[in-house]
């Protein structure tokens, strides 16, 4: 189960991550691959990107600027326009560029904040996972334990205390059987 459990988490990590690649914003990607998981993650690969966040972003990070001509994107280094064919002038990195979309940080701050959550998550499954592995003879009831302590006594009494013919432990043979009926011993 915790297994599941981790797999459904790194499908909404992985979805995150390739709706936030592709113009998307995250928050909403992200709770349908917890809701939905792989379902969510395979929709997200066939879905097509926002191209008006991608170029935002690439103009905001100066790979790419606009044709003055055509009002396409090109690359800054480009000297003529592969669209339109005219000759761009010579590019000056703006000091502020008033066309570009400012950076949506809540945005980010959120879909950091989400992962965050989902790896916060992760932690406790792990957990409680391991606890619950260690507490669980501590958590026998006291029939449980009378009828394990009575396993033990026969094992001892046949004299195969503390392993059995085939290797494993009498303890846990006992408490096996005792956790499934407590009338085993």
């Amino acid at each position: 189960m915790l297994q599941i459990a981790l797999l459904w988490v790194l499908f909404a990590i992985i979805t995150a991550t390739v709706a936030d690649r592709k113009g998307r914003v995250v928050r909403p990607w992200v709770l349908y691959a917890l809701i939905l998981g792989p379902i969510a993650f395979i929709h997200i690969l066939v879905a097509a990107p926002d191209q008006r966040a991608v170029e935002a972003a690439a103009l905001r990070v100066g790979d790419l600027r606009k044709c003055p001509a055509c009002a396409e994107l090109v690359k800054v280094e480009a000297v003529v326009c592969r669209f339109c064919r005219t000759s761009l002038p010579e590019y000056v990195t703006p000091a502020r560029a008033a066309d570009v979309a400012p950076i949506k940080s809540d945005d980010r701050a959120v879909g950091m904040q989400v992962l965050g959550v989902i790896a916060a998550c992760i932690v406790v499954l792990l957990l409680l996972a391991t606890r619950s592995t260690s507490a669980s003879r501590s958590s026998d009831s006291y029939e449980v334990r009378v009828c394990i302590g009575r396993g033990v006594a026969y094992f001892k009494e046949i004299d195969s205390y503390p392993l059995l013919s085939d290797g494993r432990s009498a303890d846990a043979v006992a408490g096996e059987r005792c956790r499934r009926a407590t009338s085993a011993f």
